[in-house]
């Protein structure tokens, strides 16, 4: 198994890093605890996770794109750095409300406070014990 997505549905929390004043900000987001369904959705070869456009986490990726997220797994952790790309698509959106119900009490595909964003120039990497770092496509 090399494959991300793979890695990320086995995932209970995500830690995403970004930047605030040129200071690493990390928060959990999304994953199984929060809902029935992962905290993401993938179509094709994109990743998309939400977020809230009243959050601080929405204001640092718009000003600095460049992100991080590491989560546990059972065969060690994944890091990955990638580019927040938010992009107006409703498709997604729909999707995310249809299989995670409870964002459907906070928010709704139009509001202009629920975004998607896709995660772009994505660099994934499996780290388990005594193995070098495994890419992930």
């Amino acid at each position: 198994m090399n494959k991300l997505s793979d890695y990320m549905l086995e995932a209970k929390t995500f830690y995403l890093a970004t930047t605030a004043d040129q200071k690493p900000s990390v928060r959990p987001i999304g994953g199984k605890p929060a809902f029935d369904e992962p905290g993401f959705v993938q179509a094709g070869d994109k990743i998309y996770f939400y977020t809230d456009s009243t959050k601080p986490m929405y204001r640092q990726m718009k000003e600095n794109p460049d992100i991080a997220l590491t989560f546990l797994v059972a065969a060690g952790f994944v890091r990955v750095s990638a580019k927040a790309a938010f992009e107006d698509n409703a498709d997604i959106k729909r999707r995310m409300l249809g299989e995670n119900k409870s964002l459907t009490q906070l928010y709704k595909e139009d509001d202009g406070i629920f975004q998607v964003y896709s995660l772009q120039d994505v660099k994934a990497f499996l780290y388990a014990k005594g193995q070098a770092p495994i890419e992930l496509t």
